[in-house]
């Protein structure tokens, strides 16, 4: 066994003797689960039977301290989990799929039978592309990064934001859960009427680091976010747009 998959172990255990028979499930989720040797971080969402108290949050607190790895984690309950008003972080009902996906460490998964309603899946992914959007946009007009091309890391980090916005957008338009690893980027853009643009950028979207400036990056920001909110806007009686 790895070192990574023994840190792994070694958050089941602590999370089983700390939360005890309050224990319902533990996921793991994010890029970790694609490739467990290269990923930075454990992403991990902890699920109650119970409502979590003060007392949980701290000691999953002092279980990511313990962590040698880095460990990006959430605790909720059973209560919580209604598919109508849902969320993860900033993400919105639509997260529900992905989450389906997830590995499951302990227990069972609950997002595996939930359902949630066609408009609130377009409308939570709406909101989570304009806001990935908007925050670009605001550290565009902020000058945040200067005129010098973006380091690779923050080109990395712009890359990774746009991708996403891409699957969240194919979910809703195929059905398809897809990791930004998996997704066929060619397709995805010419659904949205894109081909020159990924014709023109593919060094970008394999992602292939070349010096850039924030400011061709905010036009990839701009063009993809007009594109997926035209085709949102399709209204959600189109048979095309119904996932189960």
């Amino acid at each position: 066994m790895s070192g990574k998959l023994l840190v792994i172990e070694r958050i089941l255990q602590n999370c089983k003797v700390v939360f005890a028979d309050n224990l319902h499930c533990i996921l793991q989720l994010g890029t970790s689960l694609n490739n467990i040797s290269t990923a930075n971080d454990i992403d991990i969402i902890v699920i109650l039977k119970n409502r979590e108290t003060l007392a949980d949050i701290q000691k999953l607190k002092h279980i990511a301290k313990e962590s040698p790895l880095p460990l990006d984690a959430q605790v909720i309950n059973l209560r919580d989990l209604e598919g109508w008003n849902f969320s993860h972080f900033t993400h919105g009902q639509f997260f529900v799929y992905f989450l389906r996906q997830a590995e499951v460490l302990y227990g069972t998964n609950p997002f595996k039978d939930m359902r949630v309603d066609n408009r609130y899946l377009i409308s939570s992914v709406y909101q989570k592309t304009q806001y990935y959007y908007c925050r670009a946009q605001r550290q565009f007009i902020k000058n945040e990064y200067g005129e010098s091309p973006l380091s690779e890391e923050d080109y990395f980090y712009h890359r990774k934001k746009i991708l996403l916005m891409l699957t969240d957008y194919w979910l809703v338009k195929s059905g398809e859960v897809k990791s930004i690893q998996n997704l066929n980027l060619k397709n995805v853009l010419n659904s949205l009427n894109l081909e020159s643009l990924y014709l023109k950028n593919l060094n970008f979207l394999k992602g292939i680091y070349f010096k850039s400036s924030f400011e061709h990056i905010i036009y990839l920001y701009h063009v993809i976010y007009i594109a997926i909110r035209n085709q949102l806007n399709v209204k959600v009686t189109d048979k095309e747009w119904l996932i189960g």
